[in-house]
């Protein structure tokens, strides 16, 4: 997607959120905005599904109720991201001290884990902060209840 088109997008999503007896959602499924500067973005119920946002900073985007299925956020900054009630994409109960916070999204593959600018599927996360994790153990074992919590992943629509 070109900048001259994401802008506009991004311009009638901000109609939309003004209006919101419309019920018009910003649709930037399947969207390459790969290292886009979102960072406040308004975002909430947005269609991000399978759109590539890899290295984007959504530091502080709000992304509550967007969906997120298929999204590839691998390397994206989501410090402070408000991703209640996003479909497809859960927060794993957790607290790091480094003050990432980590999520699950839902692919069609399978859970994705995406924490700081990793992202894994949950075997490799299970393998990354498993028994060979070279950081503080305590970081490893708090990630690895989290994600044996996680709930089947939905089937994909």
């Amino acid at each position: 997607m070109k900048t001259d088109e994401l802008t506009k997008v991004l311009e009638e999503h901000r109609k939309w959120r003004l209006d919101s007896t419309t019920g018009k959602r910003a649709d930037l499924g399947g969207a390459d905005l790969g290292g886009a500067y979102l960072r406040g973005a308004y975002l909430r119920g947005a269609y991000l599904r399978g759109a590539y946002l890899r290295g984007a900073n959504l530091r502080g985007a709000d992304l509550g109720g967007a969906n997120l299925g298929g999204a590839y956020l691998g390397g994206a900054n989501l410090r402070g991201a408000d991703l209640g009630g996003a479909e497809h994409c859960i927060r794993l109960d957790m607290v790091d001290p480094r003050e990432y916070k980590p999520v699950a999204v839902a692919t069609d593959e399978g859970w994705r884990i995406y924490s700081g600018c990793r992202s894994f599927t949950v075997e490799e996360a299970l393998c990354h902060w498993g028994d060979t994790y070279q950081d503080e153990r305590e970081i490893g074992d708090r990630y690895l209840r989290a994600i044996k919590t996680l709930p089947e992943c939905p089937a994909k629509e």
